[in-house]
């Protein structure tokens, strides 16, 4: 009785066996396709009309006659007919058609070489690792995406409306920064301090291309104050303080809070101050007050004289206005100064409710222009 090689299933020759050429010749027909084994077609189903001797293919599924039922075998077409060899874990056969050389495994066929496919990978780690949030991850100095010979486009596509498609700048993986269609299919740009909560700084209307600065105050921030002190007299040695303790006109309370005589500054930056004040007297000879603006109680550079106050002509008040840009840090308080300007030392008083302090903070911080 024939017996058979454990691994390539090649006949053995029987010691009393009569024609052992046929036997032999048998093992090396199996030896021919094993050994070196190439297919030219993988999961092929029809066998062609007229292969050539020795051209062999690896079966599929659902394969016609001769070679249904042997699905996943190696058809090797040998001596006028098929023959067929079922491969085992650990052969290898070259795929003719895909240029690949393939392994067999226990869980099946795993390509070994040829052209590397890169469609549909789960994920790429660049010098890192990917997951699977960030599929593809980079860990360099810096990135390259050049152009083919024309220009070149970066997409990022969300799924619908509602969805984002962004950038994100980061620092220590806490987001700071992020622009592009958030939420919307408007643009916009946003800004962090602590990395999770977000202001929107810039927003171009996706319709209408119109740009809106919902963090930037669209007009300036103002307080106005009012006098009620009407015994002060405006003719001091040295600068000191008016006092504007009347009625508070208008206030925005992000940026100005009244601070005694004063108005403090909630915000840092350059703001414009406008004072006026209107001293009268009576038994007057000819009295006048220089107007200046103090920041802390220091008098800031420029001064506005009042006209001059003259009781023995009938005309008993004088006015003064200054005006002045200064650059103010949070919590500095504004305040108006008088001092005298001529010889009579009055009193000049404030007409009450007629003198004014103004500020206005125009958004550009300290040192902008």
């Amino acid at each position: 009785m024939t017996t058979f090689s454990p691994r390539l299933d090649l006949p053995f020759i029987e010691g009393t066996q009569a024609q052992k050429h046929v036997t032999h010749n048998e093992a090396l027909e199996r030896l021919d396709i094993a050994v070196q084994a190439s297919v030219q077609l993988w999961d092929a189903t029809t066998p062609p009309a007229s292969p050539p001797e020795g051209q062999c293919f690896l079966v599929g599924d659902a394969a016609s006659d001769p070679w249904a039922g042997h699905a996943g075998d190696i058809a090797a077409f040998a001596g006028g007919g098929w023959l067929f060899l079922t491969p085992q874990t650990g052969w290898r056969i070259w795929d003719a058609e895909a240029g690949v050389l393939k392994l067999r495994t226990a869980q099946g066929w795993t390509s070994l070489g040829g052209a590397l496919d890169l469609q549909n990978l789960d994920g790429i780690g660049v010098n890192a690792t990917s997951d699977a949030t960030n599929r593809l991850a980079v860990a360099a100095d810096a990135t390259l995406l050049d152009h083919d010979g024309g220009g070149h486009q970066l997409k990022i596509n969300k799924s619908d409306t509602t969805q984002t498609a962004s950038l994100l700048f980061q620092s220590d993986f806490a987001g700071h920064a992020e622009m592009g269609l958030a939420g919307s299919n408007d643009f916009s740009v946003k800004v962090s301090a602590d990395g999770s909560t977000f202001t929107e700084a810039l927003r171009i209307d996706a319709a209408t291309g119109q740009v809106s600065l919902p963090a930037t105050p669209t007009g300036p921030a103002i307080c106005q104050l009012r006098n009620s002190d009407t015994t002060t007299n405006l003719l001091s040695a040295n600068f000191t303080d008016v006092p504007m303790n009347g009625v508070e006109d208008l206030r925005d309370t992000a940026t100005f809070e009244r601070a005694g005589d004063g108005i403090r500054c909630l915000t840092g930056g350059r703001i414009r101050v406008h004072g006026q004040v209107i001293g009268s007297g009576t038994g007057i000879d000819r009295a006048a007050f220089d107007l200046a603006v103090a920041i802390n109680g220091v008098r800031h550079p420029g001064i506005g004289q009042s006209s001059y106050a003259r009781g023995n002509s009938g005309h008993y008040t004088g006015t003064s206005y200054v005006t002045r840009w200064v650059t103010v840090a949070a919590g500095d308080i504004v305040t108006l100064q008088s001092r005298q300007a001529a010889t009579d030392p009055g009193p000049l008083v404030m007409l009450d409710g007629e003198c004014l302090l103004v500020t206005e903070h125009h958004v550009q911080a300290a040192g902008s222009f």
